[in-house]
């Protein structure tokens, strides 16, 4: 079974991750294997917040995890937990090895289930934590975790690592466990179709706000470029570039005819560089976008007069 995800339930995500100190939230497919010490080995189909891939993503635990010995205890404790979690049915919230707080939640879905992941939590004061968490990874991998590394890891956790109350932690837990029961019936955790052209569009609309490149998008859904270029060539006559602009520059003009402004509506739709933008709007619509702001304001305003 290949799940497809929203880009709601990817905005949902972000939303409460914003909220609740940068807290690491996915839903994702099991199973699952998420690497960071050997990532070439890694197979995951899901929808995540921070982005693994991003500055924001690469969170304390991710550069732990270069660790040969630690990442393989992480991958045992996860699949121990997303197993538990897939088979029993019932939500679940643990402590890690390191004793940040985690938990998964299942989302059934017809002939299997998703499952909610949230964690790398610390519920303790920053310095008392981080003196724990070191000594535990000395116990761990005294070869890598080094006194010399000592000062890197600790701005990097104080600077990266979640810290909220356990309460909120299970505030949180509680409100995705009773948001999660709606995933389906909204359509925001759906199985794909069999039309590839579905996937990939899926695909596009979940990682709307992020640089889409053709090597990006084989290596998340397992195509190969072939296969991913005949798709789109079959089904909309366009090579992916194009495709993929067009797609984005369709929700540009809904965005903009909605009041948001030029540079805003560039990097929701990640675009870093305003003026490629500009050009690639003006080459599909006719016009800049600051100049079809502006028309799609004034037509507002004239319709809501009359």
């Amino acid at each position: 079974m290949r799940l497809m995800y929203s880009g709601e339930l990817y905005h949902l995500l972000r939303d409460i991750s914003v909220q609740n100190g940068g807290m690491p939230l996915s839903v994702f497919e099991p199973p699952q294997r998420y690497s960071w010490s050997d990532p070439s080995l890694n197979f995951y189909n899901s929808v995540a917040y921070p982005l693994p891939e991003t500055d924001e993503g690469h969170s304390f635990c991710s550069l732990a995890r270069k660790s040969r010995v630690l990442d393989d205890i992480c991958l045992s404790c996860d699949r121990r937990y997303t197993d538990e979690c897939e088979k029993s049915g019932r939500s679940v919230t643990y402590r890690c090895h390191l004793g940040f707080l985690e938990g998964l939640i299942p989302v059934p879905v017809a002939g299997g289930c998703a499952c909610i992941f949230l964690g790398q939590v610390c519920d303790s004061p920053p310095e008392e934590s981080w003196t724990r968490v070191w000594e535990t990874l000395e116990v761990i991998d005294p070869k890598y975790f080094t006194s010399d590394r000592r000062d890197e890891y600790r701005e990097w956790f104080l600077s990266r690592q979640c810290f909220i109350s356990e309460k909120r932690f299970g505030a949180v837990f509680s409100m995705l466990k009773t948001l999660s029961s709606h995933f389906v019936s909204l359509g925001w955790v759906r199985q794909a179709d069999a039309d590839i052209g579905s996937v990939i569009d899926s695909y596009i609309d979940q990682h709307i706000g992020e640089p889409i490149t053709s090597k990006q998008v084989c290596a998340r859904l397992g195509f190969s470029r072939t296969t991913l270029y005949r798709a789109v060539k079959e089904r909309y006559g366009l090579g992916f570039n194009s495709y993929v602009n067009g797609y984005k520059i369709g929700r540009a003009r809904d965005m903009l005819a909605r009041g948001a402004a030029v540079k805003e509506t560039a990097l929701a739709l990640g675009y870093e560089d305003v003026g490629y933008f500009s050009r690639i709007f003006k080459a599909a619509v006719g016009v800049p976008p600051s100049e079809y702001e502006k028309t799609a304001v004034t037509s507002d305003e004239g319709e809501k007069e009359s």
